[in-house]
């Protein structure tokens, strides 16, 4: 089931034709991303490192490893995240 001649002829030129919209749009969109670069202000990126994720400021100036494991063990039995017998005490 394949077209006669004229008709295959006319589906590849509106294919063709579909196709160079379609590269020209692209071209333009890359031109313009492009030259926009250039108006964009430069952002700096951060100096320092924020690496204290869930503790205290209180429990990272101490050092006090042991209060915060057991603020967090106490904080998931308390929400019922954690039964106390699947916390092991280490």
């Amino acid at each position: 089931m394949s077209l006669e001649a004229y008709a295959r002829d006319q589906v590849i030129d509106v294919f063709a034709d579909s196709l160079k919209v379609v590269w020209i749009v692209a071209v333009a969109i890359a031109g313009a991303s492009f030259f926009t670069v250039f108006i964009g202000r430069e952002m700096g990126l951060r100096k320092e490192l924020n690496t204290a994720y869930g503790l205290d400021e209180g429990e990272k100036r101490d050092g006090n490893m042991d209060q915060a494991v057991s603020n967090n063990k106490s904080i998931l039995t308390s929400h019922g995240r954690a039964s106390a017998s699947t916390i092991d005490d280490t």
